[in-house]
């Protein structure tokens, strides 16, 4: 800060180059042609010493792991680049069965569960609340997740981060079912991979019967607080095989381009039927843009966009696009 002036704080912020997905403070003027935002905050570090992860099953084969029951009231948290900012984490493991279930996980500064390597883990029937970053993240090389009858509220918080959504799943026959996503950050659900990632393995899965909403105060609050450019779902270049169906996606608001469902760069292999979104208050309602300059990036992992897409029977009181190649 260089001087304090009346009403106002001035102040200088160098670097303001963007360098590749971070963001940039004059990134609310560059995309949206409104003034940028800002936010002066007092950052306090926990009053006592405490931990980050309290579960970590890693290269481990069990017959059965279920994690119920728990109420797990606020962790230390770690900067967003750690490899260990996580409360549970399953890591490269051979499970019968595994199921976090009938659990509250509240406060958390980390990413709450992060699934990699493994296949069959079951979230049911937990409340993630107040939480920083994100509650459950099923990357690339891990088969069946279920994300099933959960509720999330005023998830992926953190000031510091871009891409917090309240789930995101990357890999196969994922189901993200019956959920209730209630005033996030950046999204409620991300599906599929970037176009820069390799997609290993396919990424599959259904996305269906979740009602995602913002309340009437933080809705009228989400103008100053949340990014420019999201969706509710929101779906990434690289998909296998993603339906998005009997979904209630109302009252969103945001800064500017904040969709219903929005198939971001050129999404492939995409089938979006059966889904009510409405009160979507400044984009469209449903959203799959074409993209055809993410064929020829050098960076590209995928050569051929807006393919394999469908949209049909939905209702909406807004606008949908659909652009093919």
């Amino acid at each position: 800060m260089t001087e304090i002036k009346g009403r106002y704080l001035y102040f200088t912020v160098d670097g303001l180059a963007r360098s590749g997905l971070n963001y940039n403070i004059n990134g609310d003027f560059t995309y949206g042609r409104q003034r940028p935002r800002f936010r002066l905050m007092r950052v306090q570090e926990p009053d006592r010493a405490s931990s980050t992860s309290v579960f970590n099953f890693t290269a481990c084969r069990f017959r059965e792991v279920d994690i119920s029951g728990f109420t797990f009231d606020g962790n230390a948290g770690l900067r967003m680049t750690d490899p260990d900012n996580f409360l549970i984490r399953f890591y490269s493991c051979e499970l019968g069965e595994a199921t976090v279930h009938d659990c509250t996980f509240r406060s958390i500064r980390s990413d709450v569960l992060r699934i990699a390597y493994t296949r069959g883990v079951e979230v049911r029937g937990c409340r993630f609340e107040d939480g920083n970053r994100i509650g459950v993240l099923s990357y690339n090389h891990s088969a069946g997740t279920r994300v099933v009858d959960n509720v999330f509220e005023r998830m992926g918080l953190d000031p510091e981060a871009e891409v917090t959504p309240c789930v995101k799943v990357e890999g196969t026959d994922y189901l993200v079912s019956g959920n209730r996503f209630v005033d996030y950050g950046c999204c409620a659900i991300m599906a599929g991979l970037h176009f820069t990632a390799p997609m290993k393995y396919p990424a599959s899965g259904i996305i269906e019967r979740n009602e995602i909403f913002q309340t009437d105060s933080y809705r009228k609050e989400a103008p100053q607080n949340l990014l420019m450019d999201t969706g509710a779902i929101y779906v990434y270049t690289q998909n296998a095989s993603l339906e998005i169906r009997n979904n209630d996606i109302h009252d969103i608001s945001g800064p500017y381009d904040n969709r219903g469902i929005f198939c971001d760069d050129g999404t492939v292999n995409t089938y979006i039927h059966d889904n009510r979104v409405t009160g979507i208050a400044n984009s469209y309602d449903i959203d799959l843009r074409r993209v055809l300059s993410v064929e020829t990036r050098p960076d590209s992992q995928i050569r051929r966009v807006n393919v394999g897409n469908r949209i049909e029977k939905n209702q909406v009181d807004g606008k949908i696009r659909f652009e093919r190649r």
